[in-house]
């Protein structure tokens, strides 16, 4: 689940479980790095 929050010009992302999509979207949107994305989406 993908959750933002916005405040002013401040954006905050809440990823609870994200989908492959969800993080593929952060990635394009944000311009995170896929190895970001990737380690943030597996928890060890």
């Amino acid at each position: 689940m993908l959750t933002r929050h916005t405040h002013h010009n401040v954006v905050w992302v809440d990823l609870e479980s994200p989908t492959h999509e969800e993080v593929q979207e952060l990635i394009g949107e944000y311009g995170i790095a896929p190895i970001v994305a990737r380690n943030s989406s597996f928890p060890q």
